[in-house]
């Protein structure tokens, strides 16, 4: 059922009539998509090329990938569109699906950073217990991700708008309800979006590595013993047929951990600095005036919520890829520029460009086992 508006009162000079630099807004959307879907499918290779590491960091990484390369394809794309052209034509039933799966997949990507902080939290603050699975972590933040997004499935509906003071009048929209009602509902919308979405995974985030820092700065702390204790604290002790571990120095704690942790952490960083301007915009909007802001910052900040999600892979990749990968995609990428610039030329001998193909496929598989045979020997052990 489409709904109308006929009222001209000032519930219809909200945000959902601001006006951007919408060639702005595509342009950040464009380099979001780029840049995400470059970043995500070269993370997929670097998983693929280490399957045979099942750590749980990478099973964790994998679903942070699967959910930041659903924002890019999805919510950003879905966006994309949208503001291309702004009249909607699906149906009620297919805006209220859509907008539903475009905001759900942002805040599973927040959550499955929630899920990452978490998991190393849990290693490096209790690692003698036994780790909650992966599969709980995932399933957890998938649930809640849905059960927070369902007044989603009520907000947005299609609208055809009249007799409005903005840009969009006799124009149909899959907008949310916002308009025709007080602002004060809109207001609350709001605030709980940016405290289940935003402000709760960023204090969860930061108690997190609050703890983490307090736990290792204590290690730290300990005063070393002489040699002769702490030689004896340090080797396994056998008391009544058990095996027990003493506690040691900060040094325990693996390189692996350390990096993970650096991951983490640089990754929390993105999201709550991309994360921070949009929030503060949003509140710009529900609370203020929606057109306080100029046309070209309100562009550049209503695009920056998914920025988290592309630049994410390349966090990835910058603390566990290493030199053989990136070699092996140089490569790749060498062999195919000589094949296609090999094509363009006439052959003399048909037997010459068969030969030519199936060398480029075999030093392309050599290269590949042989990177896999790197990797598999210098794999550090799981943290």
């Amino acid at each position: 059922m489409t709904s109308s508006i006929n009222k001209t009162d000032d519930r219809v000079k909200n945000s959902l009539d601001s006006e951007w630099n919408w060639a702005l807004r595509i342009s950040v959307l464009w380099v979001l998509i780029i840049v995400g879907i470059i970043g995500g499918l070269l993370v997929f290779l670097w998983l693929w090329m280490n399957r045979r590491r099942r750590s749980r960091v990478n099973l964790i990484i994998l679903n942070v990938a699967v959910a930041d390369l659903a924002v890019i394809c999805y919510s950003c794309l879905m966006q994309l569109v949208i503001d291309h052209d702004r009249t909607w034509r699906a149906g009620n039933v297919m805006c209220k699906i859509l907008k539903f799966l475009q905001t759900l997949f942002i805040v599973a990507s927040s959550y499955m950073v929630i899920v990452l902080s978490a998991d190393r939290h849990y290693a490096i603050c209790s690692p003698l217990r036994q780790p909650v699975a992966v599969w709980k972590l995932v399933f957890g933040a998938w649930a809640s991700s849905i059960l927070l997004n369902l007044p989603q499935l009520y907000v947005f509906r299609v609208n055809f708008v009249t007799n409005t003071t903005g840009q969009f009048e006799n124009m149909t929209l899959c907008e949310s309800v916002f308009r025709s009602v007080p602002k004060i509902q809109r207001q609350i919308y709001q605030t709980f979006n940016c405290i289940c979405f935003y402000w709760l995974p960023m204090i969860i985030l930061l108690v997190c590595y609050v703890h983490i820092f307090v736990k290792i700065y204590r290690k730290t702390q300990k005063p070393v013993s002489h040699s002769s204790s702490s030689s004896s604290s340090s080797r396994r002790l056998l008391k009544r047929n058990k095996i027990q571990l003493t506690s040691t120095t900060s040094s325990t704690m693996s390189k692996a951990k350390i990096k993970t942790l650096k991951m983490a952490i640089v990754i929390v960083s993105t999201y709550i600095i991309c994360g921070m301007p949009y929030t503060i915009f949003e509140m710009i909007h529900t609370f203020g005036d929606g057109n306080s802001l100029s046309k070209a910052p309100a562009a550049i900040l209503g695009g920056m919520a998914p920025a988290n999600s592309a630049l994410n892979p390349f966090i990835v990749l910058m603390f566990n890829a290493n030199r053989q990968f990136f070699e092996s995609i140089f490569l790749f990428w060498r062999t195919t520029t000589e094949k296609k610039s090999s094509s363009t030329q006439p052959p003399t001998h048909d037997s010459t460009v068969v030969q030519t193909e199936m060398t480029t496929g075999n030093i392309m598989g050599e290269t590949l086992q042989l990177v896999e045979k790197k990797q598999g020997k210098e794999a550090p052990k799981p943290a």
